[in-house]
């Protein structure tokens, strides 16, 4: 990126285009979502903001409570989406971010934003919560935020994972709130370690939906409340079997005749009447998963644990797209193998997930970035995730 990809000219432009959206979008919002949030238009600038990220459309939240223009980070995988990206390139320029790699460019776009007296507003998960619960953001956030110089401010979302599942096809009305946790000068900034700042913000926007709900108790109403469930659950708790979970419009069930139902406070009610959570079944399935592993890998390394159909897509220069031939995604225990090529941890240099379920990785020795996605739209990517990290573990061991 160059270092005038945003002229004074263009700032302003924004600033004007961006006013104008949120005072067009702000009603519709606040009653679309039952929207309510605390007023950041306040706080002179510039900051960089952090906030956890649970909807599709966190960045138009975030951007209404400030009132004020604001560069997001926004995932590469919107630059191939050429004229919309075009549309939003030209209103709010965001700064892109390649998921599951360091981000470098990133970094240095952002701190010429900051330096250049620009807010900046960041997810710094990377990654919508697949369970509810706040996932891990990249320890050099705390450094990047003491480096530039600017205000940093911590702003949670509440009730978005609720309003949004990652897994599902629809949306639900409750409560969705904006929170400011904290505002840290550039002084107060700079009498931090990095370690403290990454531990203050990891404490400021850490969210769990579910305890959340526990003290507030609000129906998320909508439709197809259950469909989609199994594109976060994949193993079964009565069978242990993955893949075999299948999702209707009020539940899911298994082939082994194990069903919970899902209701609009977001629980999941179980044959024997109890009830648990999102969160609750994922915590299982990963410990199951790291078990399974592990005892393949002792006894049957070169047994299938799981497999799906997919698509392989290359993404080349100017964000082309080549897709190839359906074939097949097959799980070992130390090992996946994409047709007939067999790739270990250390091939591959990163794995993400973006959108619902589509997997994003860079070959390692190329640094070709390539895109997986299943041939149905129920397709789990997250299991694929959990294997990388697990296999990755297991191989620095």
């Amino acid at each position: 990126m160059s270092k005038d990809r945003i002229t004074e000219r263009k700032h302003r432009r924004h600033v004007r285009l961006f006013a104008l959206l949120a005072a067009i979008v702000r009603p519709f919002f606040k009653k679309k979502f039952n929207f309510v949030c605390d007023d950041l238009s306040q706080i002179e600038g510039p900051y960089l903001l952090l906030c956890n990220h649970t909807t599709n459309y966190d960045p138009i939240f975030v951007g209404l409570a400030a009132s004020k223009q604001l560069y997001f980070v926004a995932s590469e995988h919107i630059t191939r989406k050429r004229f919309l990206f075009g549309l939003l390139n030209f209103i709010f320029a965001p700064i892109i971010h390649h998921k599951g790699k360091a981000g470098v460019n990133t970094v240095a776009e952002m701190l010429r934003c900051l330096k250049a007296g620009y807010n900046v507003a960041i997810f710094p998960e990377g990654n919508r919560s697949f369970n509810g619960l706040t996932l891990p953001f990249l320890s050099t956030i705390g450094k990047l935020a003491r480096k530039s110089g600017a205000k940093l401010i911590t702003y949670k979302l509440e009730g978005g994972y609720l309003t949004q599942p990652r897994w599902s096809f629809s949306l639900r009305k409750g409560k969705l709130a904006g929170k400011l946790v904290h505002v840290y000068d550039a002084d107060e900034l700079k009498g931090m370690t990095d370690d403290e700042v990454n531990s203050a913000i990891e404490r400021d926007l850490y969210e769990d939906a579910f305890k959340t709900q526990e003290k507030e108790h609000i129906p998320f109403k909508g439709k197809r409340l259950g469909y989609g469930l199994e594109t976060t659950l994949f193993m079964c708790p009565k069978c242990r079997r993955i893949g075999q979970l299948k999702s209707s419009n009020t539940g899911i069930s298994c082939e082994c005749g194990y069903s919970a139902e899902y209701n609009e406070y977001g629980e999941l009610t179980c044959p024997d009447g109890t009830k648990t959570t999102i969160a609750a079944w994922d915590a299982y399935q990963r410990e199951s998963l790291e078990k399974e592993m592990m005892t393949a890998n002792a006894s049957h390394s070169d047994r299938v644990i799981f497999e799906d159909e997919i698509r392989l897509l290359h993404i080349g220069n100017e964000h082309s797209v080549t897709e190839s031939k359906k074939t097949r995604l097959k799980a070992f225990c130390d090992h996946v193998e994409v047709g007939d090529r067999k790739l270990l941890p250390s091939d591959v240099s990163g794995v993400a997930v973006h959108s619902r379920n589509t997997i994003v990785t860079y070959d390692a020795a190329t640094g070709a970035q390539y895109e997986i996605k299943g041939t149905n739209e129920l397709f789990n990517a997250l299991k694929y995730l959990y294997h990388y990290e697990i296999t990755k573990s297991q191989a620095s061991c």
